[in-house]
C-alpha cells in the first residue's frame, strides 16, 4: 500500500514524479502522519514540504541536485534529508517510496540503524516481487 504524502499542492499537476510513504495498513501511514505532525517542529514542517516541492518537480535522475538534501545511502537505498529529518526510500520509475523515517543528528548511521533500514527495505522488495 501506498500513500501519497502531503496535499496536493506539493505534488503540483504536471509533476515529473511524486513521493510515497510504503505501508502495510493505514495505522502505519496514521503514525507516520502523526510523527510528522507531532516530532516535526514547525520550521522543519515547512522545510521537508519545500523540499519535497523542489523533488516532486525536478525531473533529472537524482530527486535533489543537492547532495546534503539527497544522497544514495547504501545499496538502492536513498534518504531525503532535511534538517535532522531522514526519509530513507527507494526510486521505482520516476517516484520515491519511502519506507522508513527517523530524526537523527549525525549524518553516520550507526550498524544498528542499517540492519534496521536493509531489514526494512528486504521487507518491501520482497513484498512487490
Amino acid at each position: 500500500m501506498y500513500k501519497k504524502l502531503f496535499p496536493t499542492d506539493a505534488h503540483p499537476q504536471g509533476a515529473a514524479r511524486k513521493i510515497f510513504f510504503r505501508a502495510n495498513s493505514s495505522q502505519e501511514i496514521n503514525k507516520f502522519s502523526a510523527w510528522l505532525q507531532t516530532k516535526l517542529t514547525q520550521e522543519e514542517q515547512k522545510s521537508l514540504y519545500n523540499l519535497f516541492r523542489v523533488c516532486c518537480s525536478h525531473k533529472d535522475v537524482c530527486l535533489h541536485h543537492s547532495p546534503e538534501k539527497f544522497k544514495k545511502e547504501f545499496d538502492e537505498i536513498y534518504v531525503l534529508k532535511s534538517f535532522q529529518v531522514r526519509l530513507y526510500g527507494f526510486l521505482k520509475d520516476r517516484n520515491f517510496i519511502i519506507f522508513y523515517y527517523m530524526k537523527k543528528k549525525k549524518n553516520k548511521l550507526t550498524k544498528d540503524e542499517k540492519e534496521i533500514i536493509k531489514k526494512k527495505y528486504e521487507e518491501c522488495k520482497s513484498e512487490n516481487d
